[in-house]
This record gives C-alpha cells, structure tokens and sequence, in this order.
C-alpha cells in the first residue's frame, strides 16, 4: 500500500482529474445534428441539474481506474514499456492514462466506454432525441396566450385555421412551423430567455432558412410562379426546418429544467399534447435500494469482523474488505434489478408478458444470474490484485501478449482456467472460509464440538473450510 501513501499518488490522481474534467465534454456519440454550436455543446445536452452529478461521476470512475492500476503495481510496467523508477510508478501510470507517455488502445478504449456510459446514463443524446421525436409525433395546440404573440388578428385566423387541417398537409405545416417561430422570437413564458442565449447563433441559421423558405411558400400558394420543385418538397424542407426548431426548443427547455417532468410541464405550456409517462426513471427506482444493500452488506461485515476477530489482522483492511464486499453485492443487486425491470418492460412492449409465467421469467433470471457471477468473478481478480499484485499482473501481462500474437508461456494464463480461481469466482468468501478454518478454528471458538487433531475441523467455519477446499480444489 505504500504506492497510495507517496507524493507521486497524490499528483497521479491530480492528473487525473485535470484531464477527465474537460474531457467529460468530448462528445461520444456520431449524432452531430443534435449538438448546438457553441463552446461546450455538450453541456447543454444534459439537464440543469445533472451535468454537475455526471461530470463528478466520470471524474470519480476515471479515478477508480487509476486506483486499480496503481494497485497492480509495477509488475504492469511490461505492458507499458518504459523506463521508470518503482517509486514513481503511480505518477507513470497517471501520465499513460492522459496520453502524455505512449497510451495504449485497450487503455483508450476503457475511457471511451466509461464516458458513453455516463452520457447515456444521464440520457445524452438519448434525451434530446427523445424530446425532439415526441415534439414530431405529438399534437400541436397553442393555447390562447400563445396564439396571441400573432399580432395581425387575419394572420392569426389563418393559422388557427390551418392548424385544424391534417397533419399531412402542406398548409398544416407551415402553419406549425410559424406559430413556434413567433413564440420563439418572443420568448414568452413558460420559456426563459437566459436558457436559450447560448445558442443564438443556431436561431439566426434558423430565422435565416425560416425566411427563405417563407418566400418559397408565399411564391408556391399565390402561384405566381411555375412550380418546379412541387409540393413535396416544400413539404421536406419544412420537416427539416420544423427538426431543427424542435432541436432548438429541446436544448433551452433541457438546459432550464431539473427534472424530465419539468420538461413535459413547459412543452405541454408551450402547446404540445405530450403523452402521459411514468414519472419515475429506473435510476430513481434502483439507486435508494441499490446504496441501502450497500449500507447493511459493509455493516454485516464490519460487525462480524470485529465480533468474532475474522479477517484481515489490521482494522483499516477489515473495513475495506467489508466495504468492498458491500460494493459486490450492491452492483450484483442494482444490475439485476435493471436487468428484470428492463425485460419485463420489453415483454409488455412486445405483448408477451404473462404474470407468474415461467417461460417469461426464466430468460430474465438467467441472464441477472449470469450477471451476478461475471460481477463476483471481476471483484475476485480485483481483491486479488489488491492482496496479491504479483500473479495478477503476470497473468494479465500474459493475456495481453497472447492476444497481440506474442505470448512465450501459455500456461501463464491458467491463472483464469484453475479450479480453484473458478470455485472462487462462483463463490469469493470461500478462500477466506478456509483461512478463517486455518487460523481461527481453535478452541476459542464457543461452537466447537468435535475435538480431533485437526484444530478446525469441529468449528463451524471449519466444516466450511473444508467443504469449500474440497470444491475449490477437487481431488485429482
């Protein structure tokens, strides 16, 4: 542990958060049209009030990485190829996570898949393109005080008019598409004028395609002119200016409200019919329960730590051992409750759910199962690289050699093939059965009972001990 008491640690991990800062901003997604042309477009892609809580969650995961990195050790430095002295290896390892020594793809490709996930945990660009298809499919009926922004009362008329048409029409349209440009250019309540000045320079490209086309539509209706383009192309044009408007609608409402419901609230205000929805996102469901297990799994574990001195000798690593099993079973519990609610909600969506059925519910169990082991097979190597860095690190130095063609020793990697890392991966206290029937199984165990030579085998935690071996490492 003397990697994380060093001045070089310290200066990694301010490394670290100087670079995941501004490169939280770097979009991770292809979808350009979404994004609006100011300085840091994809700040206003989140909700008011949750880019400060996704900006702080990348932050803090890109430095768990980091933490993890440096507690492999030095034995990683094969993989980095450079020169260093051991006492500097946290602040190396910082260096090759920013790029500024010789990154690698595997390295690159991490980051980019943490970033995507935080965006799209938080709904970007998932949530302005949602807003912007509710906005196309949804009704449009201003409401008076809308449709009092149009001052010419025969104009006005017209566009009441014309709203009331089909949806399909030309007329129709047109008609949509200059009743939000007049509330736009007027800004009226519920909108907020300081939510949407960041992108002014996307409303003069709109104001500019608005009035171009507004002649086109003028020239096409008095017919004062051949048509050559024809209807349906004027009608294209307008859907194409109609999704940039509600691209631009969507930033400043996303930008001005906290919550999605504020979201629905302003759009409905604004005139649009928007469907009723569940209010309550599946992280607002998960998330309590989720820091709950959290909170009684490393309770139960401290608890029993310390009652029955069981575990690692120093206080601060029983408190660690214990939080860090807190975190295993909160992440197998948050993914497995993601997992049922998210099927069941594709079953409904699809028409094949049925309450109790088992052909419903086995698929869910299955892959919440599956789930559930790969989270104790990952949070087994990560103990180990904690407790035992040195065959860790030659195991995934060899991995990593093997997969680029170059590894000398296959059987370095049985590290992920022996039995006994297998019995621990489907059950990781079982290593920790067995030294606690090792070490602890004497006599100052109340629930002894059997008085043979084998000092643990009468205890409780002996009995397990030797079960678990006996799975761990079967008989050859």
């Amino acid at each position: 542990m003397s990697n994380f008491s060093s001045l070089y640690f310290g200066i990694g991990v301010l490394v670290i958060v100087v670079y995941a800062w501004p490169q939280f901003n770097k979009p991770s997604f292809q979808t350009e049209a979404t994004l609006p042309r100011t300085v840091d477009p994809l700040r206003y892609l989140f909700l008011k009030s949750s880019y400060a809580r996704a900006r702080f969650t990348y932050v803090a995961i890109s430095i768990l990485l980091y933490f993890v990195l440096v507690s492999a050790g030095p034995p990683l430095a094969p993989i980095v190829n450079v020169k260093y002295d051991p006492a500097t290896w946290p602040l190396l390892i910082s260096l090759v996570l920013v790029g500024v020594m010789p990154n690698l793809k595997w390295l690159t490709a991490i980051e980019e898949f943490v970033r995507r996930t935080v965006h799209a945990w938080f709904l970007v660009p998932e949530g302005v393109l949602g807003t912007i298809a509710v906005l196309e499919d949804t009704n449009y009926e201003p409401s008076q005080d809308q449709l009092e922004a149009v001052t010419n009362p025969a104009l006005r008329s017209k566009v009441c008019k014309e709203l009331r048409l089909p949806v399909s029409t030309l007329q129709y349209r047109w008609a949509r598409a200059s009743m939000l440009m007049t509330s736009l250019q007027q800004m009226r309540a519920p909108l907020r004028r300081t939510a949407f000045d960041p992108f002014e320079l996307d409303f003069e490209e709109i104001r500019t395609s608005y009035r171009a086309l507004k002649q086109q539509i003028e020239q096409f209706q008095n017919g004062s002119v051949v048509d050559t383009e024809g209807e349906d192309t004027l009608i294209q044009q307008i859907d194409k200016l109609l999704k940039r408007i509600y691209a631009y609608i969507s930033w400043g409402v996303r930008y001005q409200a906290d919550t999605e419901h504020d979201v629905d609230d302003i759009l409905t205000e604004l005139g649009f019919r928007i469907p009723p929805t569940g209010g309550l996102r599946l992280f607002d469901i998960v998330a309590l329960p989720v820091v709950l297990v959290l909170a009684i799994i490393t309770a139960f574990w401290v608890v029993f730590q310390f009652y029955f001195q069981w575990g690692p000798p120093a206080e601060a690593e029983k408190i660690l051992w214990a939080f860090s099993a807190g975190i295993t079973g909160a992440v197998m519990y948050g993914i497995g409750v993601r997992i049922a609610l998210k099927q069941r909600s594709t079953q409904i969506d699809q028409g094949r759910w049925l309450e109790g059925s088992a052909t419903c519910l086995f698929p869910i169990a299955l892959r919440a199962g599956l789930v559930a082991w790969a989270v104790i097979a990952v949070t087994s190597i990560l103990t180990d690289m904690i407790y035992q860095p040195d065959r860790v690190t030659g195991s995934v130095t060899a991995l990593i050699q093997a997969i680029e063609g170059s590894a000398g020793d296959v059987g370095q990697l049985l590290f992920f093939t022996r039995p006994n890392h297998f019995g621990r991966a489907v059950d990781h206290r079982w290593r920790n059965a067995q030294r606690w029937a090792r070490d602890n199984g004497g006599e100052k165990h109340r629930w002894r009972t059997d008085k043979t030579e084998n000092p643990g085998r009468g205890s409780f935690g002996g009995r397990v001990g030797l079960w678990c071996s006996g799975l761990a490492n079967p008989a050859k």
